[in-house]
């Protein structure tokens, strides 16, 4: 069984993008010709979506090869486009944005991370 703290890695940063998506749905009329914070924030919730996805699957007793990469791949891919579109979206700054790119580089982080333990 993975241990708790994995959970908390990613379960923490995946609460609050739905939370930042909640934000995003308060003021959707601010966005609706600027559509940069919304790829943002998407593309925050799938990586973090992709890594709480891939943790409960192996919890499941499935096993992921140990040479396939493709989910840190796709993870990281995720999210340096993430911080790229919050970075480009910062202007001006909403706290859901700040959190999305907060979250992003997170998650940048921890797939860096796992990529490089191999």
């Amino acid at each position: 069984m993975i241990s708790a703290g994995w959970w908390a890695a990613f379960g923490i940063p995946f609460a609050a993008t739905i939370i930042s998506c909640f934000g995003l749905g308060y003021h959707w009329r601010l966005h609706e010709r600027f559509p940069i914070r919304p790829i943002g924030i998407a593309l925050a919730v799938a990586s973090t979506s992709l890594a709480c996805g891939a943790l409960w699957y192996v919890e499941r007793g499935a096993a992921i090869p140990v040479d396939d990469r493709r989910v840190e791949v796709l993870g990281l891919a995720l999210s340096i486009i993430g911080v790229v579109a919050g970075v480009n979206s910062f202007r001006p700054a909403r706290w859901y944005s700040v959190l999305a790119l907060g979250i992003s580089c997170w998650m940048l982080c921890l797939y860096f991370l796992m990529m490089s333990t191999y």
